[in-house]
C-alpha cells in the first residue's frame, strides 16, 4: 500500500497483505529538523481489566451477521464445518491483566480473514443507533471465560466512549456482574479496555 510519509501530523492505517497497523509521521527538532519520524504502531489493541479470563475474537461485517456468527460459535460442535473451525480458531483467551494486538478482523458472512477500508466514525450523538445500521463494522465480540457466562458482547471499535454490558446467571436469570468496554484513540492505536462496573 502506498503511504504519505511527506505530511507531518499524518496519523492512518496501513492494510498489508492480511495485516492492519496503525502509521503516524511527526517532525524532528534540533539537528534533524529536515526530517521526519515515521512510526508503525498496532491498530487495534485489547486489554483485560477484569478479574476474571475473556475469549475475544474480532469479527467484521453487519450488525446481524456478526450477531449470527457468535450464535454459531456458540453451539458448534467438533463435526461443524471447515468454515465454523476457522471462526472458532481465531477466539483468543486473555487472562486478567493481558492484552492482545488485533492484527486482522475476520469477515462474519464467510468466516475468513479480511482486510477492508477503515469504516467512518459517528459522533456520539448518534452511536447509539448509528452504529447498528452501518453496512460494515468491525467489532471485538468477547465472552467472561466462566461456565454458564456464555453470552457474546458485542462492542463496535468504530465509535469511541463507553459501554455497559450485563452478565446473567444463566440459572435464575440475574444480572450477576457488570463490565465496561471503553474504546479510546492514542495515535493511530485504538485501544478497547473491559474492566469492571458497579451494579
Amino acid at each position: 500500500q502506498d503511504v504519505n510519509i511527506d505530511t507531518v501530523g499524518f496519523q492512518e492505517e496501513i492494510n498489508c497483505k492480511e495485516l492492519m497497523f496503525g502509521m503516524s509521521v511527526e517532525p524532528l527538532t534540533g539537528i534533524f529538523h529536515r526530517s521526519h519520524l515515521i512510526t508503525f504502531v498496532p491498530r487495534y489493541i485489547v486489554k483485560n481489566v477484569l478479574l476474571y479470563p475473556i475469549k475475544i475474537i474480532p469479527l467484521y461485517g453487519s450488525f446481524v451477521n456478526v450477531k449470527g456468527a457468535t450464535k454459531l460459535l456458540a453451539r458448534q460442535t467438533p463435526k461443524d464445518n471447515v468454515n465454523t473451525t476457522t471462526l472458532r480458531d481465531q477466539v483468543v483467551t486473555l487472562q486478567p491483566g493481558e492484552s492482545t494486538i488485533l492484527w486482522y478482523f475476520v469477515d462474519a458472512k464467510s468466516q475468513h480473514v479480511h482486510i477492508h477500508q477503515d469504516p467512518s466514525t459517528t459522533t456520539s450523538k448518534t452511536k447509539k443507533n448509528k452504529w447498528t445500521q452501518q453496512k460494515s463494522l468491525r467489532i471485538v465480540c468477547i465472552q467472561v471465560d466462566i461456565p454458564r457466562w456464555e453470552k457474546w458482547h458485542l462492542i463496535p471499535t468504530d465509535t469511541f466512549g463507553v459501554s455497559s454490558y450485563s452478565i446473567r446467571d444463566g440459572i435464575f436469570d440475574r444480572i450477576s456482574y457488570m463490565i465496561t468496554a471503553q474504546v479510546l484513540q492514542s495515535g493511530p492505536t485504538r485501544v478497547v479496555s473491559i474492566s469492571k462496573t458497579s451494579i
